[in-house]
């Protein structure tokens, strides 16, 4: 019911549905739940939550989701140590899903780290337009990625250039040491004086 509610834009229902889920002890409610607290700017209680959420049993898809939303929420504090510890946790989990390789660029990028690259990378490569979540990071990765294909552009032709000026010389060095124009004008008359004295 609270996924219905959420597509509906009805997310104080939907808040309700899965505390009741949640209360029953339903795993997967517990991060439900907790992603919409991070959304509402509440990451301390989606922490609570998604902590004791992980000691349940639970199958292999609800506990990605727990560990890419206590990524996300501790991200939201930046709180980066504990926010990539649970995100890897989660890629190691499934490598194949977007959430966490998105998260995880977002955590790299606002640290400067070079291996932001190949997350947002996967974050596409992964991503769906129809995920509530994923369609905004999948705008995020295609602009930082075109930004970084547009600098690499930029940076190739400045390279072509300096390499064409390097191949292009226009003076060169006489036979004695002295430089000299790499074309000579025509000399053909001044010589013809040389050898006849002159006038």
């Amino acid at each position: 019911m609270g996924r219905n509610y959420e597509q509906l834009g009805d997310l104080d229902q939907a808040r309700t549905a899965y505390a009741t889920a949640q209360a029953a002890g339903l795993p997967e409610a517990y991060s439900n739940l907790a992603r919409l607290h991070i959304l509402a700017e509440q990451p301390q209680q989606a922490i609570s939550l998604l902590q004791a959420g992980l000691k349940l049993e639970q199958s292999d898809t609800v506990r990605y989701s727990m560990l890419k939303n206590l990524g996300w929420a501790y991200l939201s504090q930046a709180n980066y140590p504990e926010a990539a510890s649970h995100l890897k946790a989660a890629i190691q989990l499934n490598n194949e899903e977007a959430s966490a390789y998105c998260l995880m660029a977002q955590l790299l990028e606002s640290q400067g780290s070079t291996d932001v690259l190949a997350n947002w990378e996967s974050c596409r490569r992964y991503a769906s337009r129809m995920h509530p979540d994923q369609r905004q990071w999948l705008q995020e990765a295609e602009q930082y990625l075109a930004t970084v294909q547009a600098k690499a552009q930029l940076e190739n032709q400045s390279n072509v250039q300096l390499e064409n000026q390097s191949n292009y010389s226009p003076i060169r060095s006489s036979s004695d040491g002295g430089i000299q124009p790499s074309i000579q004008p025509p000399v053909s008359g001044l010589q013809h004086l040389a050898t006849d004295g002159g006038e």
